[in-house]
This record gives structure tokens, sequence and C-alpha cells, in this order.
């Protein structure tokens, strides 16, 4: 180290773990001085300094609050984050800092400046000095804490820093939403079974199945599609998978690893990424999205309920301008990037529907060369499209009446709404025309229909709730047959044979068999166990 610069009382440490820079502290010595400030030693462990290790919590941090909001929401019925959700996310932070800083205060004494990295030429009462390519290591915690010369070249690593740890207390954070939502399934499920053997099995099926169908649609849709895309879409994807793939870089590259453990490592990674997947939300817009209102374009983020926005009504076939009901915020692990042909890219999750042929089509179902339809009644045309995995809080609006808008600065129409309606649920046209209506919760995982006699049932995730009209429940082992399970659910009910005007509903949970009103059973038309059956789902 011919041109050593020495570690002074006028630097700045930052750790890895860490989320502050802290200025170095000199304690093994006060008489030696390099431009009027201390020269530190080995000695000099800064046991004093607090770099808050939320490294080390964020993760935990994250997957406590998705926990906790889901909880929340599903207890209060909460829609949207909202201030209690604000709240709960904002206590969980404060409090995992606050941890954070113990656990840092009480790793201190472990900590040790790397020999390899301390002064080569010079000691001080037989102590090597401290240049600014010093290390030192926290064994506790993991961390590697290293020199800055100044404050801003400190908060400037530091911020990298705190990227890395934002985006684990975000991927905690849907881990623990989606793991809570999978296991609430679950036990809903379960709740009707007759034993624990029963509830178990039920348990463990359900948790199952809805793990192997996220896992399913997750991995296929993150890691497909390619060579579809241009150049602008595959740099988008790229930098989506970074997160994603360094971390299995990381895993596999790990000398001090087993090949067992680097297995167990990385199909942990991927668990989790599952879990993360379910509690993913859909179907928004990123914040600067331009959106089309009565006072000009306006970003997503900054409407207000009751500002004006330019709508399409689908009878008339003329625009018109519907105030916004309610803005809704949520956070989304998939992103869709396009390039159009008129020059313009547009970033939506994936899901979002875009008028694009005379209908309403899921963004991820078309392709390249499709078109879309603009404000001026023109089409644009896809040049390029690619789904890419990433983490970031996206809007979308629920508007009076029509439920459509505008957006970017060319005015491309695309529906409000979110998720297709329940596979062969009744047609929302015809529902409403005989006198029925609908509501869709924020998420849309919810549409709950109600008929024109004041019968009410929610499809959730696609399958109906026929509870509030059921008369009794039995866990059978279903084969998919109506005849043969008919009749094993009408030996083994607790109330004996079901009732003339009654009918057994196959639950989609695989194993249990509802007795509900016929009438109900075929007005609210559906998908259920038979189906799922037949499709080994």
């Amino acid at each position: 180290m011919a041109n050593e610069q020495y570690l002074t009382t006028a630097h700045y440490l930052t750790c890895s773990k860490g989320a502050k820079p802290v200025r170095v502290s000199v304690d093994s010595q006060k008489s030696v001085k390099f431009s009027g400030s201390l020269a530190a030693t080995s000695k000099d462990l800064q046991t004093k300094s607090n770099f808050i290790c939320a490294g080390s919590v964020a993760f935990a941090a994250g997957a406590i609050a998705g926990v906790a909001t889901f909880a929340v929401g599903a207890c209060m019925c909460v829609p949207g984050p909202g201030w209690v959700m604000a709240a709960i996310i904002a206590a969980v932070v404060v409090a995992a800092l606050i941890f954070a800083g113990c656990k840092c205060a009480s790793a201190a004494a472990t900590r040790a400046w790397l020999p390899a990295t301390t002064s080569q030429h010079s000691k001080l009462n037989g102590t090597p000095l401290l240049t600014l390519s010093s290390q030192m290591t926290c064994p506790a915690e993991g961390g590697i804490i290293t020199a800055q010369e100044t404050l801003w070249e400190a908060w400037g690593q530091q911020t990298l820093t705190n990227l890395g740890h934002i985006a684990n207390f975000a991927f905690g954070f849907l881990v623990g939403r989606g793991g809570a939502s999978m296991v609430a399934e679950a036990g809903t499920a379960a709740a009707g079974a007759s034993s624990a053997g029963q509830a178990a099995t039920t348990f463990a099926r359900t948790f199952g199945k809805s793990f192997v169908n996220t896992a399913k649609e997750n991995l296929v849709q993150q890691f497909t599609g390619w060579n579809q895309g241009g150049m602008f879409c595959r740099f988008m994807k790229g930098f989506g998978l970074y997160g994603e793939v360094k971390a299995h870089y990381d895993i596999w590259t790990d000398d001090e690893k087993s090949t067992w453990e680097k297995i167990q490592a990385s199909g942990m990674s991927l668990i989790l990424d599952v879990f993360a997947a379910k509690g993913a939300t859909t179907v928004c817009f990123p914040a600067g999205t331009k959106v089309h209102t009565q006072w000009g374009l306006a970003d997503i983020e900054k409407l207000e309920i009751g500002v004006p926005v330019l709508t399409y009504n689908e009878e008339t076939g003329r625009q018109e301008y519907k105030q916004v009901k309610k803005v809704m915020r949520r956070m989304t692990r998939r992103m869709c990037a396009m390039e159009l042909s008129n020059g313009t890219t547009l970033e939506v999750t994936p899901e979002h529907r875009f008028f694009s042929n005379g209908e309403w089509v899921p963004i991820e179902e078309l392709n390249v060369n499709d078109t879309l339809q603009l404000k001026d009644n023109s089409i644009v045309v896809i040049e390029n499209k690619i789904i890419f995995p990433t983490f970031v809080e996206v809007y979308n609006l629920e508007i009076e009446d029509n439920e459509n808008y505008y957006v970017t600065e060319e005015g491309i129409l695309v529906h409000n709404g979110y998720k297709n309606k329940p596979k062969n649920s009744p047609d929302p046209k015809k529902w409403k025309e005989k006198g029925g209506s609908i509501k869709i919760s924020d998420d849309g995982k919810v549409w709950e229909y109600t008929d024109w006699e004041g019968h009410t049932v929610k499809y959730k995730d696609g399958y109906p709730d026929f509870t509030p009209y059921e008369r009794q429940r039995v866990n059978i082992d279903m084969k998919g047959n109506h005849t043969t399970d008919f009749t094993d659910a009408n030996k083994m009910a607790p109330k004996g044979k079901k009732l003339a005007e009654n009918t057994w509903h196959h639950n989609e949970n695989g194993t249990t068999m509802q007795e509900i009103p016929t009438d109900i059973h075929q007005r609210f038309t559906h998908r259920g166990g038979v189906s799922l059956k037949k499709n080994n789902l």
C-alpha cells in the first residue's frame, strides 16, 4: 500500500447489513492525528457505533407486516391498504428498526478488522493503523463494514444498500400476505370436516393445491417469452429478473455450502417466491401513468375522488367524463412492458384488460401485432411485449358508471376492472337485465352476485361460496362423478339423505359436498369440484 490514506475521525463507515452510516470513532489513542483528526487503529472496533442492522430483519419485518395486514383486512373488511394498513406497516417498520438497533449493539463486541486490510507499513504502539481500504467483519450478523472518505460517499453507498433492504421488506411483505392467504383458504376448507383427521387432510390438500397452482402460473410466466420481446423489453425483463437471478447465483457460487445445502437454499428461495406470487395484487398502473381528465393529463397517483376522467360508454359508443370514486394502490410483483407502434412505452400489470378488436382482453393474452384502441378511435399496434418480475407500488381507479378510462398521452382505452369474471358464472349483462346486481372487491378476487329475489352468492377466487344456503356438509372421497358422489354423500351425511328440493354441490377443495337448494345451485352458474377433478387440477 504505497499510497495509503489513513482512516481518521474525519471519515465514515457503512455496513452491508446496516441502515445508516456512522462517523469513525477513536478510543485507542488520543495523540496521533492526520490533518487534525485522530488516527484509527485496529483496536478501534467501533463498539459504540450503531449501524441499525436492518438487513437481518427486513425480510422478517415484511413478512410480519404482510400477515398482519392480511389478517386485519380479512377481519375488518378494510379495502385496500388504507390508513389502517399504512399504520400497521409503519408500526412494524418502527419496531423493526428499534429491534435492528438492539441487534447491532449486541453484535458490536464480535467486530474485528481484517488483518490483511490494515496498514502493512505503519503501526502505532505495535497496533496497525487503518486505511480507507480497511474492512471490518461482524460475525454475529454477517455484515462487512467498509470505510468512506466523505459523508456524501457514505450515504451514496448506504442508499444502494438500503434499496436491498427495501426490496427484502417488500418481498417479505408479499410472502407474508401470500402465505396467510393460502393458510386462510385451507383453514376455511377444513372447517367443515367431521374429524381432526379429515380436517388435517383437507387442510393439507387445499394448501398444496393452492401452492402448486400458484407455482405453476408464477414460474411459467416469469421465465417464458424472452425471445418474443425487442431490445427494450428484454432489458426490462433482465432488470426485473436481476434480483432473483443474483440470489440464486450467490447461493450456487458459495464455496462454503455443500451441494445439498445449495439445493435447500435455492429451493427455499423458490418456495418463498411462490408465496410472494400469491400475495401480490394485480391490475394496476405504476406511478406517473398519465390519465385523461376533464382538465388535462394527470398522474394516476395524484388523482382524487370526484375528478372527472374521460371514459367510454359501451352502450352509446360515446365518450363522456365520469367521476373517480376511489383511487386504489397496491404492491405488485409482476409487470408487463410494451413498445407500441407510435413510439409509446407502457408498463401495466399483466392481467389488466385493454380494448382490442371490440372486446376487453387481458394484456398478457395479447400478442405482438395485436391492436389497441386510442382516444380518437384509431388503433396502435403492439410491437414488443414482455412480462417481468419486480416489486413496485401500482394504482387503479374505480370510476362512476363506466368501468374504463384512457391512459398515456395518446389515450389508450383500458378497463378499470380486474380479472375476467369467474369461469362459468352468470353473464354480467344478462344478469343485470334480469334485475340482478354485481359487486367486485378492490383486489378483483371476490365477485358478489345478487339475484332479483335478493339471494347473494360470493365467488371467491373464481368459485362460489354457497355456505349461507347450506343445510349440511360432508367430506367424501370425491370421484368427480355425480351418481357416485351423491350416493356416498347421502350415506355419510350427518343429517341423513338430502331433501328432495336440494342438491349436492361439489366444493372446489376436492373433498367437501354441500347440500344446498337446487334453484340456487342452478341459478348461480359456476365451476366446482367436478370440473377440477375432470381436469386433474
